[in-house]
């Protein structure tokens, strides 16, 4: 563990050029050296330097967790076998709370004040190309994720306040209807009015605010899928034989996928540290405690109670398993497309200025030509993502097994091995661990979702809510 005078030194060294910038949602990922262009709502934490207690500083951590990634616990309760699942929530949830830890001792014992110049500090250019290249598919697929579930929910709700009760009568409505109530329709119409002018401006505005009302939809979502899901018929529920697995081998890498995706929250860290009164490495780790015990807690709950009500029939995104006639899963599901639409444009910001940072490294600010450009083409590639798939647990899964794995588990550890130096010891052969178990998620991970996408029922073109 550093030591007190490193700490100091550390806080002392932050500059306005080196602030950390994120979304409010696991999904963020950073972009941490121009705050100004990317995400205000880190800038402003920055401003509050010192300010805030280590229950607040709970707070801002846990909104970074607990986001749409947990909808895919119950499916990868499925997938992995409802023992051995539960047991890989707990281990990674301790293995993420010790690497969140490991990052800030090092970038202390460093004396740099970011992710992105940690790993850069350590591993020049081409560690900064592996982080930003990571960073940037984290926050593609949060997108791609966002876009997905906008597709799950919107065309529901519609067909609701519209009065369409089931599939013939929008097919006996005519062109127009099909057109308007078809998900890959919805999903193009609200990318393009709402998601595109959203994610346009160059500066985003303070939304705060809008990290609140986020993690209370959220908290909302997981009461109403746990809580009428339980309550619903059993006609409308999964089998009940045999759903206390023990394991199931196959399902397990793609399982990790997914709640490394639910997890991640490294992005933000050092800002986060900065932010707490009279900060430590001692401080930080009790905020750290709380905040992935919150999350371990809501994972235990939505995984647990989700499955038991849907069984074997859990799907990617456990709201879809929720009756489209239910007032209350109605209300869920606009209350998640509402959150998604506030939430996408941050990540669009994260990448966008990720590919700045890359491709044109000189410049702080990209021209209007440019700009625009890499908006358009990022909004366009999520929303063709988003319209040719429903399966919200694939997105999940490979952007959790390429993306999460290395910003989670390879590089925390990496960058200390790196920064201590020196011969073997037995203190790190937990990090060489950490490493090697990253790698190892990373390849399989991608190698079985993808192969699993091929034959998934919900890739292959029998999505809910297409007519055309």
């Amino acid at each position: 563990m550093a030591s007190n005078m490193d700490e100091k030194k550390w806080h002392h060294h932050t500059n306005d050029s080196e602030r950390v910038s994120s979304g409010p949602q696991s999904p963020g990922v950073v972009s941490e050296k121009y705050a100004d262009t990317v995400n205000e709502e880190d800038d402003e934490m920055a401003r509050k330097e010192g300010k805030s207690g280590i229950g607040g500083a709970a707070f801002n951590m846990s909104k970074t967790i607990v986001g749409a990634g947990v909808f895919g616990l119950p499916a990868a309760i499925h997938k992995s076998g409802f023992v051995t699942c539960i047991v890989l929530l707990i281990v990674l949830a301790i293995v993420v709370d010790w690497t969140i830890l490991t990052l800030i001792r090092t970038g202390v014992m460093s004396g740099v004040t970011s992710y992105k110049t940690l790993v850069q500090k350590n591993f020049g250019k081409a560690g900064m190309i592996f982080y930003a290249a990571a960073a940037f598919l984290f926050a593609f697929g949060g997108m791609t994720a966002y876009s997905v579930v906008i597709g799950d929910t919107i065309p529901v709700i519609i067909r609701a306040a519209t009065g369409f009760t089931d599939d013939v009568d929008i097919m006996n409505g005519g062109l127009l209807t099909r057109f308007f109530m078809d998900r890959r329709v919805i999903v193009a119409l609200t990318s393009f009015l709402v998601l595109l002018p959203a994610s346009a401006p160059k500066r985003i505005s303070k939304m705060s605010w809008t990290s609140f009302t986020g993690l209370a939809a959220v908290v909302f979502i997981i009461f109403v899928v746990v809580i009428q899901g339980n309550l619903l018929p059993a006609e409308l529920k999964g089998p009940r034989e045999n759903i206390f697995t023990i394991i199931h081998p196959a399902g397990i890498s793609s399982a990790i996928g997914t709640m490394s995706f639910a997890y991640v929250c490294h992005h933000n860290q050092f800002v986060i540290y900065r932010s707490i009164k009279n900060t430590s490495v001692k401080r930080y780790a009790i905020v750290d405690h709380l905040s992935l015990g919150y999350a371990l807690v809501m994972s235990l709950f939505i995984g647990i109670g989700g499955y038991i009500a849907f069984t074997s029939e859990s799907k990617g995104n456990i709201i879809k398993n929720l009756p489209t006639n239910m007032l209350i899963a109605n209300i869920a599901r606009a209350a998640f497309a509402i959150d998604m639409f506030f939430t996408y444009p941050l990540e669009l910001y994260i990448a966008r200025d990720v590919i700045r940072e890359v491709f044109h490294p000189k410049v702080k600010e990209l021209s209007n030509v440019w700009h625009y450009s890499y908006t358009i083409a990022l909004v366009v590639a999520t929303t063709s993502i988003a319209v040719a798939t429903c399966n919200l647990g694939f997105v999940f899964d490979i952007t959790g097994g390429l993306a999460a794995s290395v910003i989670a588990f390879i590089l925390p550890s990496a960058c200390y091995l790196k920064t201590v130096g020196g011969p073997f010891a037995l203190c790190k052969i937990p990090h060489i661990l950490c490493v090697m178990f990253g790698f190892t998620i990373m390849g399989l991970t991608s190698y079985t979702s993808i192969k699993a996408a091929f034959f998934a029922d919900e890739v292959a073109g029998v999505c809910p809510n297409q007519y055309l």
